[in-house]
């Protein structure tokens, strides 16, 4: 699978750009097996690299003035002048020229004129992580120190091909896909020697300041980190993880696709992270993994403590589903909404801890509860689920051979992970497409993933690696 996406980035490249690209590398999509809107929380997570990936493709342009850009590009690819472009080196200096294979768009942008969006898109995380690059490598030239970089580099113009088949849209981390696949090009091309960790840390700056996201460190860092057969445990905390092995034959990973999309830059991602800032505030902590079930306990005001509220009805569906409201949250005082945002980050990152451990023991039924326990807090006290989602879990939970399934991701749609027994699993998959697309007349997009390894280096000048 992946050679072929090789193929196609490559294809599309010389299509777009009228030559072959110099660099290439892929970095995968990864799934959360437990751990949902903690990793912003300080708390622990446990998600795994996936079999899907995103391509990047770079070639470094001269100071060769060019013709205007021939995008966007025909049906078949192909421009009139693409004889008259068949050497390298068509761009302007400092130029970035990017091309989409999968959505058919461009973007084109020069490095001394980067700035965030206002309207942001996929073309804002290739900015972001250049822009993030530059600034790098303008702090080392000022020190003149190459402990980050080599001073004397300087960001060259450049064209950039992407092909992926990481789902957009459906909790899989798409984004932080393209964002690590372009920073570790970058950080080989510039020979600047960012770690792993400094690599997820730069792409999450920019998807901060470009995207208008503010994600936590998970994605990037288990998309540049992640090993073949294992799963990570990270501490959002300190940033420090384990590799644990998750290579049972007796079980598999299923994802399933529920195709209702969802946009975290859309508010309701911005939203729950205020809230459970508010609910730290509250508490007296500076983030929930500070916070005790005991000590969230001791900050429920007494008219909150009326045993008629707790536990939440099954259905989690209360009149204000959007939230609290401002007034709440600058006051810094516990209500109804904040304590059951931070119950479930309390209660998950329990959940996490526990999972380890019996991932450990391989105790995969136990492993399936806590998946099982997770969805549900998340549907119920986060609110971030959905139909779809609720459908499709509810589903998973009927059939034979699934041991645990959960919602992943940021929620409002997106993905399911599932925990099966490697024997059922041709059934369970049919039977799960089936049934699903029979309650929503939706046909989902289910797939088996290993875990793999993170971004890598496929080719360099004059090298595959």
């Amino acid at each position: 699978m992946i050679s072929k996406l090789i193929e196609r980035v490559r294809k599309c490249f010389v299509e777009a750009f009228g030559y072959d690209p110099e660099w290439t590398a892929r970095a995968p999509g990864r799934v959360n097996l437990l751990g949902e809107h903690v990793d912003y929380n300080g708390g622990l997570v446990l998600p795994m690299g996936i079999e899907r990936n995103t391509v990047v493709a770079i070639g470094r342009t001269t100071d060769q003035i060019r013709t205007p850009s021939p995008y966007p590009l025909p049906r078949n690819g192909r421009r009139a002048n693409e004889g008259q472009a068949a050497h390298r080196g068509q761009g302007q200096p400092g130029t970035v020229r990017v091309y989409s294979e999968n959505l058919r768009e461009s973007a084109e942008f020069r490095i001394d004129q980067l700035q965030p969006s206002t309207n942001p898109s996929w073309r804002s995380y290739v900015a972001g992580v250049i822009a993030q690059i530059e600034a790098r490598l303008g702090e080392a030239r000022e020190l003149g120190s190459s402990q980050e970089a080599n001073p004397s580099q300087a960001m060259p113009g450049m064209d950039i091909a992407i092909a992926s088949d990481v789902p957009i849209g459906s909790g899989l981390s798409s984004s932080a896909a393209l964002t690590v696949g372009l920073a570790t090009v970058l950080n080989e091309l510039l020979e600047l020697r960012l770690s792993v960790t400094e690599v997820a840390r730069l792409c999450r700056a920019a998807e901060h300041e470009y995207a208008g996201v503010p994600c936590g460190l998970m994605d990037p860092l288990c998309i540049a980190a992640c090993k073949e057969g294992h799963c990570m445990l990270l501490d959002c905390q300190s940033d420090e993880f384990q590799l644990l092995p998750l290579d049972d034959s007796e079980v598999v990973i299923l994802i399933a696709d529920t195709t209702a999309n969802r946009e975290l830059a859309s508010g309701s991602y911005a939203l729950r992270r205020r809230e459970c800032e508010a609910a730290a505030t509250a508490c007296g902590a500076k983030s929930l993994r500070e916070v005790t079930l005991e000590k969230l306990g001791q900050s429920v005001p007494e008219n909150m403590k009326s045993p008629s509220r707790y536990p939440l009805p099954r259905s989690g569906r209360r009149g204000n589903k959007s939230g609290m409201g401002e007034n709440t949250m600058l006051a810094g005082e516990m209500d109804d909404v904040l304590y059951r945002r931070a119950k479930h980050v309390v209660e998950e990152i329990g959940r996490v801890e526990h999972a380890a451990e019996t991932l450990k023991q391989r105790q995969w039924r136990e492993f399936g509860k806590l998946m099982n326990a997770s969805h549900q807090s998340l549907r119920d006290l986060f609110e971030v689920s959905c139909p779809e989602l609720d459908a499709m879990v509810e589903i998973a939970w009927s059939l034979d051979g699934v041991l645990g399934s959960r919602m992943t991701g940021g929620g409002f749609g997106g993905c399911t992970v599932s925990l099966v027994q490697a024997q059922q699993a041709q059934d369970v998959e049919r039977r799960l497409s089936a049934e699903y697309f029979r309650r929503t007349g939706i046909r989902p997009e289910l797939f088996f993933s290993r875990p793999s390894d993170g971004a890598r280096i496929l080719e360099r000048p004059g090298a595959v690696v």
